[in-house]
């Protein structure tokens, strides 16, 4: 009679373990996002020099000369990923134009705050989809915050002038529980 006992209550605890870790659920994505795309939301500030050709992702990019504070970002609009525990985040800029030299083009993920995710040398990065760097983005505690959200990446150019920067594709590999 024990024995029983001892194994029912063996078969109990191993039903709410199970029932637990179903319960951690865990998400993935990859996104893909063009310079001027038409299905998300993408703003510049300055990167007004507008290019074309068969080597850029979707067949155009945007440029902009290094040394001032304007801007390019990629984000998701309406689809973008609220109110989680924790996303992680893989960034890729697509890089195909030797016009495109900055040695430290800043990459930030946008959520309550703004991270930066990584900086990428477009002077010396390979033709095509370039790794920026990947980041974990958890909520803010410390102000109260219990849940996080990601809405996109900001491009900054360097603050040292006599480069351009260039703005063409992103990708996302979003993971989120």
């Amino acid at each position: 009679m024990k024995a029983k006992h001892i194994l029912v209550s063996f078969f109990v605890a191993l039903c709410v373990l199970c029932s637990s870790i179903s319960s951690i659920s865990v998400s993935a994505l990859t996104v893909y996002i063009d310079n001027d795309d038409d299905v998300y939301n993408t703003q510049h500030q300055g990167f007004n020099t507008y290019l074309t050709s068969t080597n850029y992702y979707r067949g155009d990019a945007r440029r902009q000369a290094t040394g001032n504070y304007n801007y390019h970002d990629w984000y998701l609009g309406n689809n973008s990923i609220d109110n989680k525990k924790r996303i992680t985040v893989k960034l890729y800029a697509y890089v195909n134009d030797y016009s495109f030299t900055d040695p430290r083009a800043k990459y930030s993920a946008v959520c309550s705050y703004e991270q930066q995710i990584g900086t990428l040398n477009q002077n010396t990065a390979t033709g095509g989809w370039n790794l920026v760097s990947t980041v974990v983005l958890k909520p803010l505690t410390a102000v109260g915050e219990n849940r996080v959200s990601f809405h996109g990446v900001v491009l900054y150019p360097s603050t040292v002038s006599g480069y351009n920067t260039g703005a063409d594709g992103v990708k996302y590999n979003i993971t989120y529980k």
